[in-house]
């Protein structure tokens, strides 16, 4: 079922995720499970336990990690964001109904990745999602928890990249200066992925997908947030319309 992409595997839990956020996050878990130890899944910002679902389904999958605030409400680019009853234990009843029998390889942090423990992730994550705050800092400081106890060639993946174009751009910037090797791709929806080292498993995710041209979906970000910043009342009718049809074009 993953390797088809077969998106029914996150039928039994709500996501924040559209059809072509998950066959992209399927084209990477597919990719990645292909080792001969299997892989580790490190998430940031699980809410429900949406996109943990063909994670915790997945019998190649060692271990799960996930990383969650666990706020009420949070500011981000779009404002703030009401989370009801956004608790671990909600999403832990969730998954337990799901499948029972995988949950011993869930492990929980409640808070910010930041001040997590690192030596607490004792099995190093091969694949990462970011869906926590989305603003340039956060996403920056969750991409640096992730790399730093992630496995020698992680894949990092970002939800609604497009809302956080310039804290994606620092984090190429950083590894360049570094001289890190390192690929990016946007397989599919609003998911950004940043892979290091070789790439192989991001030239998997690439045939499975129909990756989107980088300069223009950032540039449509950048447009998308000029026109948030415009209060509605001002805002022209026309613009608004645009505005719209381009949020469209991204998630699709």
């Amino acid at each position: 079922m993953i390797g088809s992409l077969d998106l029914t595997l996150f039928d039994a839990l709500p996501s924040g995720s559209t059809s072509a956020d998950r066959t992209a996050l399927l084209a990477m878990q597919a990719a990645v499970r292909k080792s001969d130890r299997g892989y580790v899944y490190l998430e940031i910002g699980s809410h429900m336990g949406g996109t943990l679902q063909p994670h915790l389904l997945d019998p190649r999958c060692r271990k799960i990690y996930s990383i969650d605030k666990r706020l009420s409400d949070a500011q981000d680019v779009r404002g703030t964001i009401q989370y009801t009853d956004n608790t671990t234990v909600r999403m832990l009843e969730g998954l337990r109904k799901l499948c029972p029998d995988q949950m011993s390889k869930l492990v929980c942090f409640d808070g910010d990745a930041a001040q997590i423990d690192r030596n607490l992730i004792d099995d190093s994550p091969d694949i990462c999602f970011v869906d926590a705050q989305h603003t340039d800092a956060a996403v920056v400081s969750d991409f640096e928890f992730c790399r730093a106890v992630a496995v020698d060639e992680p894949l990092v993946a970002f939800h609604d990249a497009d809302l956080v174009p310039g804290g994606l751009r620092r984090i190429r910037r950083s590894l360049r200066q570094q001289g890190t090797t390192f690929s990016t791709a946007l397989p599919g929806g609003s998911v950004y992925a940043v892979c290091i080292g070789s790439g192989r498993v991001l030239e998997e995710v690439r045939r499975q997908t129909a990756p989107k041209n980088e300069v223009t979906f950032f540039a449509i970000g950048r447009l998308l947030r000029a026109g948030r910043r415009l209060a509605p009342s001002s805002c022209a009718p026309a613009l608004r319309k645009l505005v719209s049809r381009f949020k469209r074009f991204l998630r699709e």
